[in-house]
């Protein structure tokens, strides 16, 4: 199931970046908002085609159909909870872009309160001029990154974040289930399914990738509930 990368991949990239950006910031200065730019779409190109490659499904995946719903969004578009629920998602999506703002305070403020301090203590330990420059870029982004990770963190705790994934329909096979025709969700250890009858929707979670659900709605729910059961792979979640 695909959900955030896990905090220390983010974590990993973020150090990455941040590296780079100084190298950049030292370098190639009159540069940097266009190689920044260059860099961000690198990135989300690389993301998007790392997901569909490993959603892509595998001839074997598709073997041993179990069970198939072509009308799952009209389904969904039936339950009058849904858009509720849909709304909470994108106040959760929307405060985790309250951290950009906090950013470029940080960054307006940084050279006048902050920078003073960290210019004094590089210079008395470091002669070379490019590195004094490097490490007070690095520091820079440096404090931006743990002041943001610190405040997405506390968002985190505060509030219940949800990424529900709606299919127009969906295809359930023995090793996982196929949405949309092209994206395969494979079963793994640990995931389990939430059944609501009254709502017309099974909901497959996985502990792993907190706030992530697939939820697939059907007329005929309790048969996938069935289904998924005698796959072996999934088990039902325990209140």
């Amino acid at each position: 199931m695909y959900g955030q990368p896990s905090t220390k991949k983010m974590i990993m990239i973020s150090q990455v970046s941040i590296i780079a950006f100084s190298f950049i910031s030292v370098f190639l200065r009159q540069y940097f908002w266009l190689i920044i730019i260059i860099y961000m779409f690198l990135l989300m190109g690389i993301t998007s085609y790392t997901t569909m490659r490993k959603a892509k499904p595998k001839p074997e995946d598709l073997k041993s159909l179990l069970f198939k719903e072509p009308n799952a969004m009209k389904i969904a578009m039936a339950d009058k909870l849904l858009n509720k629920e849909l709304m909470k998602q994108m106040k959760g999506m929307m405060l985790g872009f309250a951290t950009l703002p906090i950013a470029l305070v940080i960054f307006s403020i940084y050279p006048y309160f902050i920078a003073p301090y960290v210019n004094e203590f590089i210079d008395r330990i470091i002669e070379d001029p490019i590195l004094v420059s490097f490490l007070n870029f690095f520091i820079m982004y440096e404090v931006v990154f743990s002041a943001i990770t610190v405040i997405r963190t506390l968002l985190l705790n505060r509030f219940t974040f949800e990424n529900i994934m709606l299919p127009q329909k969906f295809a359930v096979y023995k090793r996982g289930v196929l949405t949309n025709e092209r994206m395969f969700v494979r079963f793994e250890e640990g995931q389990c399914f939430k059944y609501n009858p009254k709502r017309k929707f099974i909901e497959i979670i996985n502990p792993k990738v907190k706030g992530f659900k697939l939820r697939l709605y059907s007329e005929r729910i309790s048969e996938l509930r069935d289904r998924l059961l005698n796959t072996g792979a999934i088990r039902e979640c325990e209140e």
